[in-house]
Parts: C-alpha cells; sequence; structure tokens
C-alpha cells in the first residue's frame, strides 16, 4: 500500500491559498488510497483464481519435479496438502468423493507427521470413509489399499499412545479389508483377514454370522464344499437351528 507522505511546512501564503491546497492533497490522498483498497481487492481475488486453478502443464513436468525432492520433503509436502484439503472441507460427510481420496491419499504419505491421538483418529476416519466410498463404487484395490491405512495408523496407537484404544467400527473396517481382498481374488489373505475378524466379533452373534457366511462363500468359490459345510453348519448352530 502506497502512504501519503506529510506535507512540508507552509510557506508563506494566503490563508484562503492554505486552505485549499489542503483539501486537495486530502482529496487525492484518499483517490490514492481507494485506489490501492481496489488494487488489493483485485490482487486477492487473482491468487484465489490462480489457486484454484493451479496445475502442472504436463506428467513429465509434474514427475520431474517430484524426482528433485528428497523423501522428508515429499513427506511434508504431501502431508501439507492433505490438510488444506481437508480444512477446505472440514465436515467429512460433504466431502466429495474424489477430494476424499486425495485428502486420504495425501495424509497417508505424510503419516509419519502425524504423531497425535487426535491426528491418529482423523486419519482413521478419513480412510475408512474413503475404503467405504471406494468398496461401493467397485473400487476394490483402494477400497483395500485405504483400509489398510486405517488399520496401520489403529495399530500405531496401541504400539506408541494408547494399548487400550478402541476403534468403534473397528469389526467394520475389518470386514471392508477383507472383502475387497475376497473380491480382489487375494484368497489366502482372505482367509487370514477372516480370522481377524472372528476375533473382533467375538461372541456378538451378528458379526459371527457375518464371518461365517464369508467362510461359505470363500470355501465354496475355492471348491472346499466340505470346509463350507462345517462353517455353515455352525452359524446354523449359533442361530439356534435344530
Amino acid at each position: 500500500r502506497k502512504v501519503a507522505l506529510p506535507s512540508s511546512s507552509p510557506s508563506s501564503s494566503t490563508k484562503k491559498g492554505l486552505k485549499d491546497d489542503g483539501k486537495d492533497d486530502d482529496q487525492e490522498d484518499l483517490k490514492e488510497e481507494d485506489q490501492d483498497d481496489d488494487e488489493d481487492n483485485a490482487t486477492e481475488e487473482e491468487q484465489k483464481e490462480i489457486k484454484e486453478t493451479f496445475s502442472f502443464v504436463h506428467d513429465r513436468i509434474h514427475e520431474s519435479f517430484y524426482k528433485q525432492m528428497n523423501e522428508d520433503s515429499r513427506i511434508s509436502l504431501h502431508h501439507r496438502i492433505g490438510m488444506l484439503l481437508k480444512q477446505h472441507k472440514p465436515d467429512q460427510a460433504n466431502l466429495q468423493k474424489q477430494n476424499l481420496f486425495d485428502v486420504a491419499r495425501h495424509l497417508n504419505i505424510g503419516s509419519p507427521l502425524i504423531t497425535s491421538l487426535e491426528g491418529l483418529i482423523d486419519l482413521i476416519q478419513v480412510n475408512h470413509i474413503a475404503s467405504k466410498e471406494a468398496f461401493h463404487s467397485a473400487a476394490f484395490t483402494q477400497s483395500e489399499a485405504f483400509a489398510e491405512s486405517a488399520l496401520k495408523a489403529i495399530n500405531e496407537i496401541h504400539t506408541k499412545i494408547e494399548p487400550s484404544f478402541q476403534y468403534d467400527q473397528m469389526f467394520e473396517l475389518q470386514m471392508l479389508l477383507t472383502e475387497s481382498k475376497y473380491l480382489l481374488q487375494k484368497f489366502e489373505e482372505t482367509e487370514e483377514e477372516l480370522e481377524r475378524a472372528r476375533e473382533i466379533a467375538g461372541q456378538d452373534k451378528p458379526n459371527l454370522i457375518t464371518v461365517l457366511r464369508m467362510y461359505v462363500s470363500l470355501h465354496n468359490n475355492l471348491g472346499q464344499y466340505s470346509k463350507a459345510i462345517k462353517f455353515g453348519y455352525e452359524a446354523f448352530e449359533i442361530l439356534g437351528a435344530p
């Protein structure tokens, strides 16, 4: 902003001349200030437009720039981008699907910088929602990756912050990972995840039935019909069927 300099000491002028000169100076200063305000407003709008439309002209330029950064700089940059994107849409329920995926990806890469309990819980929730959205869109590879990132953050809390931490939707998250692997035909990994899901289900009957039904589907698909029947009978017993 331009600042009007104070006028020099008045010379031997008439009183009328002094009054007129002062009025002209004030009007000139006001004009300059108005022009400066307009310039500042225009600058803010231009900056906003630049921020919203900035992108690399070509993927190769982006790739070249990215390769020149060291690992710590990349992590820091991704963390900052993820936080900025999330702040732009602080309510996770209102995040658009693509924006949600971008937030999750950037925060996952920047996760080494997320060390507080609140930050890790937020990371879990963002990935959980992203995993569900990806699953419902039949993007099972993405669903698997987001679910694994959420479970990794939970493990981080258990090992470094609060061993007794319990995530309310742990079973749903575990089943998202399990079903994603199943639909990606990673059958050995699916069985491993089913074992974890069964541990999480504990004595909860609806959750146990969900796990057993998944066992039946898995072994049917693998042609292991005797195992499928075994798990089917177990489900019937839990339901109290004769």
